[in-house]
């Protein structure tokens, strides 16, 4: 199987690199800190600076599901995407049975999604101890940039 960066340009491979990077940093940390975490979103901007994007929306109240959480973060990276060159998508989700962050990167300039999945399990007291299983990497669908 061909690997995605055999097929992706250096400047996109940098870019995933980097929102890949920022994105597993902070949801090891929020694992770390508080055991679990709401979906949150990475940027790259038109000049390379990245940051944090998050979704709220006061009618679905203090605790959201997930999925709407999600919902609301394609819609604001959507609406952003003129001004952005890469997005990435962080949840806590279940993959083969275990607890996993996924991050689905996307940049404007590659021609599809690339999903990294960490599984992890959480041990010791108040279960914040967490260890990480095998990465996985993939390509998936575009959401943002999908014209």
């Amino acid at each position: 199987m061909t690997s995605w960066r055999a097929t992706t340009p250096q400047p996109v491979q940098d870019d995933f690199d980097a929102l890949v990077t920022l994105a597993s940093d902070w949801a090891q940390h929020l694992l770390k800190k508080q055991g679990e975490f709401f979906p949150f979103g990475v940027n790259l901007s038109d000049e390379g600076q990245d940051g944090f994007f998050d979704a709220f929306d006061p009618e679905l109240g203090e605790h959201p599901e997930s999925m709407q959480v999600l919902d609301l973060l394609y819609e604001g990276a959507a609406g952003a995407k003129e001004y952005w060159r890469a997005i990435a998508i962080v949840a806590d989700v279940m993959f083969e049975g275990s607890d996993a962050v996924r991050i689905v990167a996307e940049h404007r300039d590659a021609a599809t999604a690339l999903v990294v999945t960490m599984p992890y399990t959480r041990k010791g007291m108040l279960r914040k101890t967490v260890t990480y299983g095998q990465t996985t990497t993939q390509s998936g669908e575009k959401l943002t940039w999908t014209d």
